[in-house]
């Protein structure tokens, strides 16, 4: 958030939480936490257990007992964000969750709907299935890292990265730090769109002067992935057509509708750039190759 001092300074950015330091930050839980409805005719909420993080609510967790389903504390949490009870305490919510003993972790955000709530894979202790998820998920460091680097706004919607996204991006960074090249598999429905999403931010902020290129094999999934894309409020072009040059029919290029088409592909562009057209170097490949195969990142569909 932006503060001025005192009169007469220049404005200052002051961060709420420090996402590069985890240890840095102030983490504490609550349980029961009284809150009052907004109309006054209603009774007011108490929700089981909420985590904060320098004092600003960004988790909220049901807990049922074995015998209650966990779709009854999501349904709970559905109703307690209503208008007429507690709407304005989700305000900072990041999580949203519910649990039992015998079911495990589910976790969703904002008005997230029942059938949508995803539930954390990973391997752990084979102990309580929710006290071995709350461990993975709730860790101070990961918790910071799912907010910061795994949650998107995709048209307006708030989402969640599912656990075979979060870990399919980690295992990317590493090689993508080294300039290696790799391939994550999906299965379809799996959620590769967001995937790419994730992995590209994750680049932009991280790797200098990278440059990231998604190919595809088919019209319709070029246009579904454009339409992710642009959701989440990345630039992004889809390069045009270049033809041989007049005079060098052997092979020389050039540029035409501010790109090249050799095969089905976008183009991230810099916030900066938005609104211009991609330059097309199609005609000097090598030197593409040379500056930007490091940097550059294809995203195979899976």
């Amino acid at each position: 958030m932006k503060v001025k001092p005192d009169v007469g300074e220049n404005t200052q950015t002051v961060w709420l939480i420090d996402w590069r330091h985890p240890a840095g930050n102030h983490f504490a839980i609550a349980e029961e936490v009284a809150v009052a409805a907004a109309d006054t005719k209603a009774y007011g909420k108490r929700p089981d257990i909420v985590i904060y993080v320098n004092g600003i609510a960004l988790g909220v967790l049901e807990l049922k007992k074995s015998s209650v389903s966990v779709e009854k504390g999501i349904r709970q949490n559905l109703d307690t964000q209503k208008k007429i009870f507690i709407e304005p305490f989700f305000s900072t919510m990041q999580w949203i969750m519910a649990g039992n003993d015998s079911q495990g972790l589910r976790y969703g955000s904002i008005e997230t709907q029942e059938k949508y709530y995803l539930s954390w894979k990973e391997d752990g202790s084979g102990g309580n299935p929710l006290d071995t998820a709350m461990t993975q998920v709730c860790a101070k460091a990961r918790f910071l890292e799912l907010i910061h680097d795994f949650t998107v706004y995709d048209a307006g919607i708030k989402k969640l990265c599912r656990h075979n996204q979060y870990f399919g991006v980690k295992a990317a960074q590493d090689p993508v730090r080294r300039r290696e090249g790799g391939i994550i598999w999906h299965t379809q429905g799996s959620g590769k769109s967001l995937t790419m999403v994730w992995l590209a931010k994750w680049i932009r902020e991280n790797v200098r002067d990278a440059r990231i290129l998604i190919i595809t094999d088919r019209k319709e999934l070029d246009e579904q992935i454009e339409k992710v894309f642009q959701g989440v409020s990345e630039g992004i072009a889809r390069p045009g057509l270049c033809e041989p040059s007049r005079g060098n029919e052997r092979g020389g290029l050039q540029r035409r509708a501010g790109g090249c088409d050799q095969g089905r592909g976008l183009l991230l562009r810099e916030p900066a750039q938005r609104g211009k057209a991609p330059q097309c170097r199609c005609h000097r490949p090598q030197t593409l190759r040379a500056r930007h195969a490091a940097s550059d990142r294809h995203v195979h569909p899976g």
